[in-house]
């Protein structure tokens, strides 16, 4: 067999979809991430939000976050632990555990079920053939200093039921996003050195373009030690991925009273060689997480767009 009948696999990635997805091995950060939000049976929107992580494969957190903004019902439930066995996430299999939940499956169909106070969600998730990778190739390098291995589905099918104080509503006729995200580089004294203008910070948004949700957005704007990256990887309805520069402003700044850190109510994003020009409302709620053991904090939640 000559090399040239070899078959050509296109652009070498850092990441592999089915390989990486369970948890890895050493790794300083290993972080799973889901969103995805829908019309009930009453007509109203509803929005899911989880994520979970360890950090050192000894320190656990994981978050819900319930949207119900017809009643003004948001909630957000967060723990911080440390890794057991019934808080973990398996490294020979997709199996993040924790008492809020688990994400099981593969990655041609993944299983979502979670339990807050009031409300259950029991869902399934299906990729379509669309895989964002973050920089183009999966690999970014994060607040300077860490390897930033990331990939998402942004448009997986997902069907199941969300209950929310006995009522049950179907989850259909909407997608799901799915972040894979992990680092080996040590960056967690850092996180918690400085203050105002020295201490390292982040965003991060992913989000669909078009109602067909056949293109999508992972966008990033990261103060690092040596300065600001604020950037974005689009992927196109054509199936190409680009990198661009993004112009991001904060907007309505309040403060938190519980960790001292501040965040936006609102954030303008232009992505000019996109063509890109939105505006970004945060809801309302108390979605922030604070782990006082070790000083982090941060801010997850919904928003109209």
């Amino acid at each position: 067999m000559k090399k040239t009948a070899l078959k050509n696999k296109g652009v070498p990635m850092y990441v592999d979809e089915g390989k990486d997805l369970p948890g890895q091995k050493g790794a300083s950060f290993d972080s799973y991430f889901v969103s995805f939000e829908f019309e009930g049976e009453d007509g109203n929107r509803y929005g899911v939000v989880w994520h979970q992580q360890t950090q050192f494969g000894q320190h656990l957190t994981a978050q819900v976050l319930l949207a119900d903004p017809a009643n003004a019902n948001f909630d957000n439930t967060a723990i911080a632990t440390q890794v057991d066995n019934q808080n973990y996430i398996a490294t020979d299999k997709l199996t993040c555990a924790s008492t809020l939940g688990s994400l099981t499956g593969t990655k041609n169909e993944m299983h979502l079920k979670l339990q807050v106070k009031d409300a259950t969600v029991d869902a399934t998730l299906r990729p379509r053939d669309m895989t964002l990778y973050n920089g183009t190739t999966g690999l970014l390098k994060f607040l300077g200093g860490m390897d930033n291995h990331q990939y998402s589905f942004p448009n997986m099918d997902v069907s199941g039921t969300f209950t929310l104080n006995g009522k049950v509503h179907q989850i259909k006729n909407t997608t799901a996003w799915f972040d894979r995200q992990w680092g080996f580089a040590d960056t967690s004294a850092a996180l918690l050195e400085g203050s105002g203008m020295d201490r390292l910070a982040w965003l991060w948004i992913g989000f669909p373009l078009n109602e067909k949700r056949t293109a999508a957005v992972s966008l990033w704007d990261s103060f690092a030690a040596d300065g600001r990256y604020g950037f974005a990887t689009v992927y196109n309805e054509n199936g190409t991925q680009t990198n661009h520069k993004t112009d991001i402003t904060y907007k309505d700044i309040w403060q938190s009273k519980q960790s001292g850190a501040s965040y936006p109510s609102a954030v303008h994003v232009e992505i000019p060689t996109a063509t890109i020009s939105l505006d970004l409302t945060i809801l309302p709620g108390d979605p922030e997480f604070y782990h006082p053991e070790n000083g982090l904090s941060g801010y997850e939640n919904h928003r109209f767009l």
